[in-house]
Formats: structure tokens, sequence, C-alpha cells
């Protein structure tokens, strides 16, 4: 939750540099930063999304500030803009729709903590500015400079700044409201710990390559014969000098021989063939195994990196405990604001 807050200082990095300029979004009457809401119809978040509803519609409404469906629909575009190539174009409007809640629900919580910023007399001053424009030109790549990025935007200068603005503030805010060191005690910390330990600590765990001849439920006592011996040449190959991960990129099956066997970090839950798994931590590091057989079919193993087991540290559990006590600060801060804001959802979209 704190780091989300946070965060929204440099909301602006989502919006700059998506990609080809388009026409610039019109003014909205407040920056608004997305987040999590109660129920808009899926036919209405379709529209929403689409361009289908007049972008003009007010979808929420905190005193006089308002979130229309026009600005919804940009903030929508600008998160999934990182993931839009992954996502099937069949169901791109769909989960488009299911950010809407979302979106509508950090413009909510956004705008009660930057109205309690302004009744609190907070204000961003030309330093805070100067240094979150200095934090945001760390963060874009190395032939794009700030104004540059601005200049690509779809939402405009104006908007972004009172973008940064609002965050600064809102910012400032959170800090004001939590104890960096806020304390934790040994019974908390031991508490979490005790709860979360499977989740906490790591297991002892390999790195491991492989070659698979693979063997069909189809062969013969024959066919995988002629199969292991074919991986028992191609071991010899390599107890003789030949290079392990040339081996696998000419002969293994597994798709892995791309990378030259590569199957990374394996502990005992990773979802691997038993047998495998087995003689996989019974071998010797950088030892060449011998032939092992699993449902799959014929395997070498090589071994090159073994991690022990490990604790998470002591000092991380604590932080994790001050950070989700923080988090609750925040939370129920942010549930009171709501409660005295004037919050309209128009039912008539």
């Amino acid at each position: 939750m704190i780091k989300r807050i946070a965060i929204g200082l440099f909301v602006t990095l989502a919006v700059l540099g998506c990609g080809k300029k388009t026409k610039e979004a019109e003014p909205t009457e407040t920056s608004m930063t997305p987040m999590n809401m109660s129920a808009l119809p899926d036919s209405r978040a379709m529209k929403v999304v689409r361009g289908e509803m007049p972008p003009d519609t007010v979808i929420a409404q905190i005193g006089d500030t308002k979130l229309t469906a026009g600005t919804v629909k940009m903030l929508i575009e600008f998160r999934i803009a990182s993931i839009i190539n992954q996502i099937p174009p069949d169901r791109a409007d769909s989960i488009k729709a299911s950010m809407l809640k979302s979106t509508v629900e950090q413009f909510i919580e956004k705008s009660v903590l930057l109205n309690e910023a302004d009744r609190r007399k907070i204000v961003a001053t030309a330093e805070d500015e100067r240094k979150a424009l200095e934090e945001i030109t760390k963060q874009l790549p190395p032939d794009v400079t700030i104004e540059q990025a601005i200049e690509q935007s779809p939402w405009g200068k104006k908007n972004l700044m009172l973008e940064m603005t609002a965050s600064i503030k809102t910012k400032k805010l959170i800090d004001q409201l939590i104890q960096k060191d806020l304390p934790v005690t040994d019974e908390e910390a031991d508490k979490f710990y005790e709860t979360n330990k499977a989740q906490l600590d790591k297991p002892d765990r390999i790195n491991v390559s492989h070659i698979l001849i693979m063997i069909d439920k189809e062969d013969t006592a024959e066919i995988k014969a002629e199969k292991k011996k074919q991986l028992d040449d191609i071991r010899q190959k390599i107890a003789d000098g030949a290079d392990f991960a040339d081996m696998a990129k000419q002969h293994s099956n597994c798709s892995s021989s791309k990378v030259g066997g590569v199957l990374g970090e394996l502990h005992r839950e990773s979802p691997f063939d038993p047998g495998f798994k087995d003689a996989a931590f019974k071998q010797k590091l950088n030892d060449l195994g011998p032939v092992v057989e699993t449902q799959f079919g014929y395997h070498i193993i090589k071994i090159t990196e073994k991690k022990p087991a490990q604790s998470m540290p002591r000092e991380e559990i604590i932080e994790i405990v001050r950070r989700q006590k923080q988090g609750a600060i925040i939370k129920d801060f942010i549930a009171g604001l709501r409660e005295k804001a004037d919050i309209k959802y128009p039912t008539e979209l």
C-alpha cells in the first residue's frame, strides 16, 4: 500500500513515451491515478473501454472533482500498454473492462487523499518538483529526455504536471501519517514468521541442465535400447571432452536444448518427475551423471550449482511486518476519509 502511494509520485512514467504520438487528451478536472470499486455492469464497462460511451460521461464524482469515461479509457490504455502484445486480440476488451473498477477506485482513493492534503495546506514546492523530475528522468531510456517524453505523451504537459504535483502532495501526506521506523515487537515478528514460514524460507536448491532422448509409449524394448545406447554414446563424448551444452543443442529432445539444456533452479517440491529430482539431488556438483530413465525418456543430468536451504533474515521479516502495519494505518486512514467524502457513482451513464 505504501509503495503504491509512493510510486504515485512517478505515475507520469505510465504515460510517457507510449509509442506513436496521438492527439493530446482534453484536460481533466483534476489529476487522477489508477486503483478497485463497486459495481458497474459489464456491458457499461465494455462501452467505456471501447470508446462507445460519450467521453464526458461522469463515472464517479467527489465534490466537484469528476472522473469521466474518456479519462477512464485513457488511464486503462496506459495501464495495459506494456502487456497488450501478450493479450489475444479477442480478449483485449474484456481484460480492459476488468480494469475499470480498479481504475475508478484509484481515482477515489487519490482524490480523498489529495483533498485531505489540501485541507492540511500541504504544498508541492519547486524543489519537490525538481527532485521528482530528476527521479523520473533516471527511469527513462538513456536516449530519451524528459522533454521528449512529455512531448510524446498523449496526456499533455499540463495534465502530467498536475498529476506530478498531486502525487507529491499525497506522498507528503502519507509521510506525515506513518513512522518510517514504526516499532515491531518480537511477538509480532515471530507470529508472522511462523504463519508464513513456508513462503519466507528457501529450501535447498540446485541449478540443473540435462540432455533428453524421449521415449514413446509405443516404443518396443528394442527401440528403447537403441535410444538408451544413443544417449550412452553422447555421454561418452562429453566424458571425452565434448561440451555438454553443445551436445544438448545437437541431440536433446527437450525444448531446453535451445539454451544448452539449462532447466534452471529446482527444489524438492518443483513439479518435475520424482525419479529425475531424486537423481538430480543425489548428484555431485559438476559431475556427469549416469543415464537416468523417467516416464519421459532417458536423461543425462548435470548440476551446475547447489544452494543450501536459507531462512529469511530476521531484519527482512521485521521490515515486512513494519510495512504491513504501515499499510494498515494508511488503509484505515483512507477508509475514514471515504466515509466523510461526498462520493457519487451516477447511475445513468
